[in-house]
């Protein structure tokens, strides 16, 4: 079940949310900058934790700004 308002993304749908290469999230995931949920032998993400992620990346001037 895979939906634009998909709570749960796997990694590559992921990758593609934030708008990186799937060799980028994963070393996110790796350093820990992202959360990880397993299941069974797979690995989701929460659309929230990565819009948090990117929210911490804004610049201050972006910041000021808006």
């Amino acid at each position: 079940m895979s939906t634009d308002l998909a709570r749960y993304l796997k990694r590559a749908e992921g990758a593609a949310y934030i708008g990186v290469s799937l060799r980028t999230l994963d070393a996110l995931l790796a350093e820990g900058e992202i959360p990880k949920i397993g299941v069974g032998s797979r690995v989701v993400l929460d659309r929230a934790d990565l819009d948090q992620f990117m929210a911490g990346r804004k610049s201050a001037a972006a910041q000021t700004k808006a």
